[in-house]
């Protein structure tokens, strides 16, 4: 079992890191890392240790096959099976999954991602991908797919989804695996024979609709600002969110992305001095 419960308090939070990647290296050294800093504890999963990795103490290498031995795929594939494999070995009641394309904008606590005790983290309303016109997505696909294994009936509006990062509650996560596992034999193992029709995110909302514990009926994502496309920039990013995902095929340059970074820091640090100026001024009648 993993033993890392950090300042978060009952949450694990493991960063999944292609190590055999350059780009993915460079985007967690200069990005992601100096962003979480603030977290006492987190766990680095990757295929192998890459000595071009820089951590510190507060980093626990977890390796692909002490998650899942002998499994052989593309690391995009890979990851997302390990993102609920690996609750297999959490006893926290969550673990917060992050990788390459988030940043933290700005410190927050566990409570911070939840709102009137529903979680909303990333989450929005993912119904539209069930409308006949985006059948040809992959989200559509692999939602239909998701609900054919979980023999899921009906589709609820709002159908809450939801993109890395996500806040998973672990005891679903694994009961969500031992279903896949009863309907299938092994799970891990149809999954290699199948996985372009399924994603962690399909099948673990799929399964996670009846408990209601995620929040957030608007179609765009809770506490986090995102570059998606060519079409979005930079400038889009709102400061005052918790994560940004500035997503790595753009290619966008790292240097923009802090020079980004800085701006929001200089925003902010602006927005709260002239708050405290405000809430000091007395006005005499």
């Amino acid at each position: 079992m993993i033993e890392r419960t950090s300042n978060l308090g009952d949450c694990t939070v493991l960063i999944f890191l292609n190590s055999n990647k350059k780009g993915d290296i460079d985007r967690f050294n200069e990005l992601l890392k100096p962003s979480i800093n603030f977290i006492s504890k987190k766990i680095l999963v990757v295929p192998k240790y890459n000595p071009k990795i820089e951590i510190d103490k507060s980093y626990e290498i977890l390796l692909d096959r002490q998650i899942v031995k002998n499994y052989h795929m593309k690391a995009y594939d890979k990851q997302m099976i390990l993102k609920l494999l690996v609750s297999r070995l959490i006893n926290t009641k969550f673990y917060l999954v992050l990788d390459t394309d988030n940043i933290c904008n700005k410190k927050f606590t566990l409570k911070q991602l939840f709102q009137n005790e529903k979680i909303m983290l990333s989450i929005y309303n993912g119904y539209k991908y069930f409308s006949p016109k985006n059948k040809n997505t992959n989200h559509s696909i692999w939602l239909h797919a998701a609900k054919n294994i979980l023999n899921v009936k009906n589709i609820s509006n709002p159908f809450y989804y939801a993109n890395t990062p996500v806040l998973f509650v672990t005891k679903y996560v694994k009961k969500l695996l031992n279903e896949l596992d009863n309907k299938t034999g092994n799970f891990s193992k149809y999954y290699k024979d199948n996985y372009l029709l399924y994603s962690e995110y399909s099948l673990y909302f799929m399964y996670i609709q009846k408990y209601n514990l995620y929040k957030n009926e608007s179609e765009e994502p809770g506490l986090i600002s995102g570059v998606w496309t060519d079409s979005h920039s930079l400038l889009n990013l709102n400061n005052n969110e918790i994560f940004w995902v500035i997503q790595s095929h753009l290619k966008i340059p790292i240097k923009k992305i802090k020079e980004r970074q800085t701006k929001s820091r200089y925003s902010r640090v602006i927005k709260n001095d002239l708050g405290n100026y405000f809430k000091g001024l007395q006005f005499s009648q």
